[in-house]
């Protein structure tokens, strides 16, 4: 039902709305590259990171270099979470741009998909950083609750 009445529905991009729209995609690409660039630094600085610890030795040499290379490893997982939304800011706003400037649906729609894709990988980071902080904030509440009744 509402899929058929979202057919009959046609709307279309006013001059205002354009004009917001290219606005928008300058900053979006301003983001997009910033984030790239901001992750691929934050790779370079991880492998620096494994270089020079190793070069360090004392502080690591209890675990075997294991504690080094696990935050090496927990590095990488963050420069690669934060590629992604980069990625598709940039993504959308070229292909947003493109679409405005050529009068092309198809890429204008492009666009809004990958602006969806990035407010949707947002709201999942969101929600799993929202349940890790609530499970540490419960195991330590139950931590400190244990440590009173022991005294």
């Amino acid at each position: 039902m509402e899929s058929s009445n979202m057919d009959m529905l046609h709307t279309s991009l006013d001059e205002t709305a354009k004009a917001h729209l290219m606005e928008t995609t300058r900053w979006t690409k301003f983001l997009g590259i910033l984030t790239m660039v901001g992750s691929d630094l934050f790779v370079l600085f991880s492998i620096l990171f494994l270089l020079m610890g190793s070069r360090l030795g004392g502080m690591y040499s209890m675990y075997g270099g294991a504690q080094l290379v696990g935050t090496f490893i927990y590095l990488l997982i963050i420069a690669a979470l934060y590629i992604y939304p980069g990625i598709t800011l940039y993504r959308f706003s070229t292909s947003m741009k493109q679409g405005i400037l050529l009068g092309s649906q198809e890429l204008i729609n492009n666009g809004f998909r990958y602006q969806k894709n990035f407010y949707r990988f947002i709201g999942i980071l969101t929600i799993i950083a929202l349940i890790i902080f609530l499970f540490s904030v419960l195991i330590g509440g139950l931590a400190g609750l244990s440590l009173l009744s022991n005294m």
